[in-house]
């Protein structure tokens, strides 16, 4: 064990759980820890998401999604002990955030000190990620490991925003590393990447491996299958519900850090739907395409999955500011990425987001600093209102 990697590790631990209670993405969080407490209590978080989805529909007239809990529902039994933690240690009768899918002034209340609580409890799986891909990438690159560790752009994704994409990152490192000695392992951990879907595009780099190893293949199958039980499980006892998140991941309009986004604002939403279309095919194509240039050149796997991950954000329809997350960790051993990428999201973040949004729980414990953030958004709206979008458009 490597001294020197341990305490960068444990020095990159501490930057994050120092900044975890007292910021949030308020309705990421909230959706996390909605269908974590559902979970927890035997309720399909699926049927919950469709449910309100249908109260959209009849409110609205208009086929709109709602952006609740659209993961696979292995990331459930991740963290589940964790929030479970979190109400053994508060007694649990408090639930330390509610109404964080609606309007923030008017539906939006917050428990303290629960909420910090909860909010570094429901990180924690993350940040111990973080913590394992920082000594990972030490035995590797003493380099890489410190991007890693103090990266804006990571730190920002897993305190200050509470999404799990560096625990998908971390995941499709460790099948990477153990692709070599152990395909079933390999397997195992690739298919828990995929909770989030984006990470499928892979399998082009894993499969021309094992094409012509049939016994290999079968191992890597197997690890990948076993993976997905919990998938299985939902899709025998809630089939309907789970398919329509499925189907809502693969038909999502336009959307987010890409070359595309800017078309959303001069076009209406039939023609938007079908422009999606189009990009889909578009992309599939782009991944077919580098899969099958790759396995010809017999590109190593470390960039075989960097170049496919990096085809997925510039071709997909959706790019989310956190799924670069998802790339770093092999990326910084890989010799098609730069770190330096993630200053694009981390710019768009600033006008999407914002990042005065993420210090909500800071500013909405007192009626004092509540009114200075309230003041503050305010003047951040009117001082960049006029160019808000085109500067989101650039950065895509």
């Amino acid at each position: 064990m490597s001294n020197a990697g341990l305490r960068l590790a444990l020095l990159g631990a501490a930057i994050r759980i120092a900044l975890a209670p007292f910021f949030m993405h308020t309705w990421d969080i909230t959706t996390i820890l909605t269908a974590t407490d559902q979970f927890l209590k035997g309720i399909s978080p699926y049927q919950y998401v469709v449910q309100q989805a249908r109260s959209l529909y009849e409110t609205t007239g208009l086929p709109l999604p709602y952006y609740g809990f659209a993961y696979l529902p292995v990331v459930l039994y991740i963290y589940a002990p964790f929030y479970a933690l979190y109400q053994l240690l508060t007694g649990g009768s408090t639930t330390p955030l509610v109404g964080g899918h609606s309007n923030i002034y008017t539906g939006l209340k917050l428990v303290y000190p629960q909420l910090y609580a909860a909010l570094l409890s429901i990180k924690l799986p993350v940040i111990l990620a973080d913590t394992a891909t920082i000594y990972l990438l030490h035995n590797r690159s003493p380099k890489a490991a410190k991007i890693y560790a103090f990266s804006p752009y990571v730190i920002v994704i897993t305190s200050l925003w509470g999404n799990f994409d560096p625990l998908v990152g971390h995941l499709l490192l460790l099948s990477y590393l153990t692709f070599k000695n152990n395909k079933f392992v390999s397997g195992l951990l690739f298919g828990l990447s995929t909770m989030k879907f984006y990470t499928i595009v892979c399998l082009g780099a894993f499969l021309p491996r094992l094409i012509n190893q049939p016994k290999q293949l079968m191992r890597f199958l197997a690890g990948f299958a076993i993976a997905h039980l919990p998938t299985l499980y939902y899709l025998a006892t809630d089939t309907e519900n789970l398919l329509y998140i499925v189907a809502f991941q693969g038909t999502r309009p336009i959307n987010g850090v890409n070359i595309y986004y800017s078309m959303v604002a001069v076009r209406g939403l039939e023609q938007v739907l079908l422009l999606t279309r189009i990009i889909s095919a578009i992309f599939v194509i782009a991944v077919i395409l580098v899969s099958v240039s790759y396995a010809r050149n017999r590109v190593e796997l470390n960039e075989a999955i960097t170049g496919l991950m990096l085809t997925y954000i510039v071709f997909a329809p959706v790019t989310n500011e956190q799924l670069l997350a998802a790339l770093v960790p092999i990326g910084l051993i890989s010799r098609n990425f730069s770190h330096k990428l993630t200053i694009f999201p981390l710019l768009y973040i600033a006008f999407n987001s914002t990042y005065h949004y993420f210090a909500i729980p800071i500013f909405f414990s007192s009626q004092e600093l509540r009114t200075v953030w309230e003041s503050f958004n305010a003047l951040w709206g009117l001082m960049v209102k006029d160019y808000q979008l085109q500067l989101r458009y650039l950065f895509g």
